[in-house]
């Protein structure tokens, strides 16, 4: 009995050592994944406007539900036709905060477009862990702990700075007064048994509102959006 534990304690201990071993590498693959697409990511939603306003949306609605109610679990996805909550809410209070959210936004409460959840942060902490554990790879030429723990540090301190950047430059925008919600659709994943059933699903959908300008003597009407 004690020398099948002590082969058991062998045999964990050299497998946690070979994967010890292994992590800077993984490391280094995962760096050099976000560094290349993290950025392409930040800039397929900069150029998509319609994408920026309803993500801006999305999240004056959660903060205006978290406000009201405390801190809820919802998770949240922008579309170019309205925007995706899911989390254990009624719809009336959804359809409520997402009217709530767009009016005050119009009325220049552009700081509801920005969460501190979102996924952009996510994406600003992985870019700067990225770039950090490859600039010290580059310098000191040697895989190490050492520099994973810097790289994870640094995340942890700028990320929240750095999403919060990325979301006012890249991922929001501050021009929603031509957007208009149409409806909120709502659907809920059925649980076992007919108990515990998941959690809400909702789409809010966004319509653009044309937006008119007088014509010059001579010339009909313009419509744009």
């Amino acid at each position: 009995m004690p020398l099948l534990l002590l082969a058991l304690i062998f045999f964990v201990g050299f497998f946690l050592m070979i994967g010890l071993l292994l992590i800077p590498f993984h490391f280094t693959v995962y760096s050099l994944y976000y560094f290349l697409t993290v950025p392409v990511q930040l800039i397929k939603i900069a150029l998509n406007p319609r994408l920026r306003a309803n993500h801006s949306l999305e999240h004056a609605t959660v903060n205006v539900i978290e406000k009201k109610y405390g801190r809820q679990r919802i998770s949240g996805m922008a579309r170019e036709n309205g925007f995706i909550l899911q989390g254990h809410i009624s719809p009336a209070i959804v359809e409520i905060c997402a009217l709530e959210g767009l009016s005050r936004m119009k009325k220049g409460e552009t700081d509801l477009r920005i969460h501190p959840k979102c996924g952009t942060s996510m994406l600003a902490s992985n870019l700067v862990a990225s770039v950090i554990f490859l600039v010290l790879l580059w310098y000191f030429q040697v895989f190490t702990l050492f520099n994973i723990i810097i790289a994870i540090g640094a995340a942890y301190l700028l990320g929240p700075l750095l999403g919060r950047i990325f979301q006012v430059l890249f991922t929001t925008s501050s021009q929603v007064h031509h957007l208009e919600i149409a409806n909120v659709e709502f659907d809920r994943p059925p649980g076992i048994m007919g108990f515990l059933a998941g959690p809400g699903r909702f789409f809010i959908r966004t319509v653009s509102t044309p937006i008119f300008k007088l014509p010059a003597a001579g010339q009909g009407w313009e419509k744009y959006g």
